[in-house]
């Protein structure tokens, strides 16, 4: 059993041997002339030392470099493509190239690592499909053919554009401004809403304007690139006393308002899906108009000698609708109105025209004020919570 152990033992040092002696004759094996030089050209010292010996520098390697971990970092064909001088001299004649550096380009400090190849294959597509990402060839590509084609290898610089308003909503009497910042640009044109050129940098107001919504746009272009950016800025409608003066100032399509079944909204079974009880706005801030619409019910709306109407204790639903983009009317009141709140509001259909029931008109105008100072905080909503169908009710903005 011993004998078997020692057997093992021997065998896994004889293995142990034999691949330290392969590694050590891999480490060895004689460099080029061409690397040679190359490893001298790595090292400011050994530049010094032995100028331009490959036989020296070769020594030096397998005596010493190994051991101290030195590595061969010099690129010839590099060191030829930074300098047109070379590349006209030596060609792709990579010892003539490395042998200029050690002699000459040493101690004249030129540059060895100008030529950027990674940048030269990102600038030209048929270069990428002819070599890939084969750095060498494109190197020699520069060196045979791309220099007296007047290619460049710079990196390509992109425009980096910031651009930004300081107010995208623009409310009466407000000014808004333009900023904008193109980094490596020469300059931006204007397009859209403002027009003609522009700088590179700089900043520009807004002429006041009719309410609407208006897109602007910059282009800043470069050497390699351009960049593009386009801002919405809202010019919202004023605010006006009451709604009846806000709907006398639009034209009069603007305020045509189909009735909530042709709007393809869902009514209530006793809801009449109309009513003249409908206030023009700007509720929600996009520089065209909105609507505040009650629907009157059919449910209770009788007096009980029957003589009259009394709509003013007539429960009722209020909607808040928008246009949008095709000019179609759409409930949003829920970007408004907490659902709890639907239903809760009365209705003045007709109130004002009754003289009967000028009380249940007062007591219109205290539910109104109510209504309107429990709304969510937006302002230009509680201005114009107003109805066409009562002009002489003049509720002041809140």
């Amino acid at each position: 059993m011993a004998t078997n152990k020692i057997s093992i033992l021997k065998a896994i040092l004889l293995g142990l041997l034999l691949l330290g002696s392969a590694a050590v004759r891999a480490q060895t094996t004689p460099l080029s002339d061409l690397d040679a030089l190359r490893y001298i050209a790595s090292h400011p010292d050994l530049i010094e030392a032995f100028g331009a010996d490959a036989s020296k520098g070769r020594s030096h390697y397998e005596t010493w470099g190994i051991k101290e971990g030195r590595k061969i970092t010099f690129d010839p064909l590099r060191y030829t493509a930074s300098h047109p001088d070379l590349i006209r001299a030596f060609g792709i004649d990579e010892t003539k190239a490395v042998t200029h550096y050690i002699q000459w380009g040493f101690r004249e400090q030129r540059v060895t690592t100008l030529f950027d190849a990674v940048a030269y294959l990102a600038r030209y597509a048929d270069l990428r499909s002819a070599f890939g990402d084969d750095l060498k060839a494109a190197t020699r590509h520069y060196i045979q053919s791309g220099y007296a084609e007047g290619r460049i290898y710079s990196p390509i610089l992109n425009v980096e554009l910031e651009f930004s308003v300081d107010r995208p909503v623009v409310l009466g009497g407000q000014q808004a401004v333009l900023t904008w910042v193109a980094k490596n640009s020469s300059g931006c044109t204007a397009t859209g809403a403002w027009s003609g050129p522009r700088p590179a940098q700089g900043k520009f107001v807004l002429p006041s304007s009719a309410p609407g919504r208006f897109d602007y746009t910059i282009d800043c272009r470069g050497s390699d690139a351009s960049a593009r950016k386009t801002l919405t800025v809202v010019v919202t409608y004023p605010v006006l006393p009451t709604s009846y003066e806000n709907k006398n100032s639009l034209a009069f399509d603007q305020t045509q308002l189909r009735n909530l079944s042709q709007l393809g909204l869902t009514t209530d079974k006793d809801e009449r899906g109309f009513g003249n009880d409908v206030a023009f706005a700007d509720f929600f801030s996009e520089g065209r108009m909105g609507a505040f619409y009650v629907s009157s019910r059919f449910r209770g709306v009788y007096s009980p000698d029957d003589k009259f109407p009394a709509y003013a204790d007539s429960p009722a639903k209020v909607y808040f609708l928008g246009r949008n983009d095709a000019g179609s009317w759409t409930d949003r009141t829920a970007e408004i109105l907490p659902i709890a709140a639907v239903g809760e509001f009365l209705s003045i259909y007709r109130a004002a025209k009754i003289p009967q029931i000028t009380r249940n008109t007062q007591k219109f105008i205290l539910r109104t004020r109510s209504f309107i100072s429990a709304l969510p905080e937006k302002p230009i909503v509680r201005s114009y919570c107003l109805f066409d169908s009562v002009p002489r009710l003049r509720l002041q903005p809140t």
